[in-house]
């Protein structure tokens, strides 16, 4: 018996074509991208929420030759923030800044915007959006809509059961 997985239906892989090991959770996530995403880690935790998450994963995504492949590696800044997503994208974040990421068409992951809030040496605080486009600065009710929109989406829940097959 070998572990498989389904991203899109006809679509079918096992885990050791892709060099994932027995020690490896998964979860598949829809993030508004033509297919599926599949994320892999071997490092969760227990969130106390329901969920095995996870501050570190490697992305994989079904190309246009039908083929998964590694796109990328995401880490969030502690256990505090956990890897999420929602129809937008997947999210990281840290302390002071929030990250989401998008596959774009050719089937790369990018970081589609960065928000971060910047102390100088006098506490006050400035917050600026890092884009494909470039950075600029932002307000403060710019960089907590991002934070909340990482807030209010869902953390990815890792767990093990490939289909036998």
């Amino acid at each position: 018996m070998k572990r498989v997985f389904v991203l899109t239906p006809g679509f079918e892989k096992s885990w050791a074509d892709l060099g994932l090991g027995d020690d490896e959770l998964f979860a598949i996530v829809e993030i508004g991208a033509k297919h599926s995403v599949l994320l892999t880690s071997d490092q969760t935790y227990d969130d106390k929420n329901g969920n095995q998450a996870s501050i570190f994963c490697d992305v994989y995504y079904e190309g246009e030759d039908g083929e998964a492949k590694k796109i990328g590696t995401l880490e969030s800044l502690g256990t505090a923030y956990p890897i999420a997503y929602d129809k937008s994208g997947l999210y990281t974040a840290g302390g002071h800044e929030v990250r989401r990421y998008e596959v774009d068409k050719a089937g790369f992951l990018v970081m589609a915007e960065g928000v971060y809030e910047i102390y100088d040496e006098t506490g006050t605080a400035a917050y600026t959006r890092e884009t494909t486009d470039g950075t600029e600065t932002i307000t403060e009710k710019e960089y907590m809509a991002m934070v909340e929109a990482y807030g209010k989406a869902t953390v990815v829940n890792f767990r093990y059961g490939a289909t036998d097959a």
